[in-house]
């Protein structure tokens, strides 16, 4: 059983993680929720808050396409994703075939690389293709690094 000043230490370290972690987003909004001619510095509180900030941001920045765009590679990049996922998890678990501990091997292997490390080939590959700045370029590398075997 845990003593008094352990659980207390232990619920003021948990506060002092939670402000930490919680301070920049409520910091974002403070500063989303100010107007454009506002001075504001560190953690100011807005004097006349507006929403005027969010519908630029809809219509100026193009965050009802990013939405739309987002959801649809979300969606096909899970779906085909899982599909994979349990397709390959099922064929190297239950089937044995010819050459199968090799792609075992492969695919493990494959796990190893870092994402990073994939980026600036991936880009060139897509460039060379002519599929910059295509939802194509996108999904494909997702599915790729997101097909695991567990």
């Amino acid at each position: 059983m845990s003593s008094s000043l352990e659980r207390t230490m232990t619920h003021v370290l948990l506060v002092v993680f939670s402000i930490v972690a919680v301070y920049p987003v409520v910091s974002i909004l403070l500063l989303a929720l100010s107007r454009g001619t506002d001075l504001v510095t560190g953690f100011t509180i807005p004097t006349d808050p507006t929403l005027d900030n969010f519908a630029r941001a809809w219509t100026e920045g193009g965050l009802a396409q990013g939405l739309i765009n987002s959801t649809i590679v979300t969606l096909i990049v899970v779906v085909v994703s899982v599909t994979l996922s349990v397709l390959a998890g099922y064929g190297l678990g239950a089937m044995r075939f010819p050459g199968s501990s090799v792609v075992f091997f492969v695919l493990i292997t494959g796990l190893i690389i870092p994402y990073e490390s994939l980026i600036i080939p991936l880009y060139q590959l897509f460039r060379g293709w002519g599929m910059t700045e295509t939802l194509v370029a996108l999904i494909l590398p997702q599915i790729g690094l997101s097909v695991c075997l567990g």
